[in-house]
């Protein structure tokens, strides 16, 4: 990846299930060096199936030739919306890295969603590899698509500015925190 590529970092806000039918959902493209060039803001139904397609719109919205990776923390957003790193891959031609700190509970998840007969969301987590690694002596869990382990690592690396929670992510989740605590959702 260039020294100066662009992530777009993609994270949703907090909710509550019991008055929320919506969170908050932003996407950050940020260069390597910490400029930020442009946000996308939106929302997502809680526990829908569209954050994939929402995630492919705001990278056409920002252009999909200025970005050279996606990135998000994890694959679940809004409760139960999962995306598939490779189907936003194959639909984008952008590499997509999702990153975690701890392996997530799959077989609680599946009880989960198939009380609810929610099998292609089942199928969506069972297509993932997740990959686990070390950087900056902190494990982590990846999911990659359209580049090998090697370069998702590496821009994995690149990406930790501040804390673990790669910036562009970090970033996302604060406008999205500041969203939904400002009460305009």
């Amino acid at each position: 990846m260039k020294e100066k590529g662009r992530i777009l970092g993609i994270d949703d806000g907090p909710f509550s299930r019991s008055k929320d039918k919506y969170a908050p959902f932003t996407a950050v493209l940020m260069r390597l060096d910490g400029r930020i060039e442009g946000i996308r803001i939106g929302t997502l139904p809680v526990d829908g199936t569209s954050a994939e397609d929402k995630v492919i719109e705001m990278a056409k919205s920002i252009g999909l030739d200025n970005i050279d990776v996606m990135m998000s923390e994890g694959v679940t957003f809004a409760g139960f919306d999962i995306v598939s790193p490779w189907e936003i891959y194959d639909k984008t031609g952008i590499p997509y890295v999702s990153v975690t700190r701890s392996e997530a509970d799959i077989s609680a998840m599946e009880a989960a969603l198939s009380k609810y007969g929610e099998f292609d969301k089942i199928q969506k987590l069972n297509s993932l590899k997740p990959v686990k690694c070390i950087i900056n002596d902190l494990e982590f869990v990846v999911n990659f698509a359209g580049l090998d382990e090697k370069d998702a690592l590496i821009i994995l690396k690149k990406s930790l500015l501040v804390g673990n929670v790669p910036e562009p992510v970090r970033i996302a989740h604060m406008i999205s925190d500041a969203i939904y605590n400002s009460k305009i959702h």
